[in-house]
């Protein structure tokens, strides 16, 4: 996996402002002009940095950015029908990303845990994508529930090859 860590800092110009708020240390930008990054095939590259450093800002220059809105709010049962993959495929995805609990199945997503709900914006891009960006990957999330889903996301994209 290959890791950017980014980190901007605040021009001169900005530097009186932070000072009449009693802020004394200096900052400057780096300012990404004309950047469109590229990335080799099955590549995963994982962007970090301070809040407001920018992370989103240079995630969208990689293309479009995914979120838990782009999902199709129908049940899971219903999802298998809206695309052209086989119903063992289907599993095979459900499996992947935590979500083959047959109880969930039938419920309707908007019902579905901060969790089941991230599984679900995950099983989603690996039907619909080739390239997969997501923001905020799993945030909300405490760090035991965060762990798995994207250790499990990972391996199912290295053998999916997205």
């Amino acid at each position: 996996m290959t890791e950017i860590n980014i980190s901007f800092q605040v021009e001169n110009e900005y530097n009186e402002m932070t000072s009449a708020f009693g802020i004394e240390e200096n900052y400057t930008i780096d300012v990404i002009k004309g950047f469109k990054p590229e990335m080799n095939d099955k590549q995963n590259l994982f962007i970090t940095g301070e809040s407001g450093s920018g992370k989103s800002l240079l995630l969208k220059r990689f293309g479009d950015v995914i979120s838990p809105e782009d999902i199709p709010k129908e049940t899971l049962i219903k999802w298998s029908g809206l695309f052209d993959i086989s119903e063992k495929y289907f599993c095979q995805l459900l499996s992947g990303v935590g979500l083959c609990d047959a109880k969930l199945f039938t419920r309707d997503i908007s019902t579905f845990s901060d969790s089941q709900r991230y599984r679900s914006l995950l099983l989603y891009s690996l039907i619909k994508y080739d390239t997969i960006i997501l923001d905020e990957f799993l945030s909300t999330l405490d760090r035991e529930s965060a762990k798995p889903i994207a250790f499990a996301f990972q391996k199912i994209c290295k053998k999916l090859g997205k």
